[in-house]
């Protein structure tokens, strides 16, 4: 039988991981990141950052809706 409760705790942890590794890179290697972004897609900086932390929004809505929260209810339930 397939350990679902030890499949979300890892995925929690990796994803979460992966997570403050983007928003170290968004809050501490900004230019960085900023320009090779603006040479790949010709954007401005302001629109730049402010999809930076609606990604960093939006996945972890994801990390909590689709690991976090069944984990939380498969141990609850166990």
């Amino acid at each position: 039988m397939f350990d679902w409760q030890a499949f979300l705790g890892w995925n929690v942890i990796v994803h979460f991981g992966l997570l403050l590794l983007a928003t170290l890179m968004v809050a501490g290697a900004t230019d960085w990141v900023v320009r090779i972004h603006q040479m790949m897609f010709d954007l401005p900086r302001e629109r730049l950052l402010l999809s930076y932390w609606y990604f960093l929004a939006f996945y972890k809505v994801i990390i909590w809706a689709l690991f976090l929260g069944p984990y939380v209810v498969i141990r609850w339930l166990m």
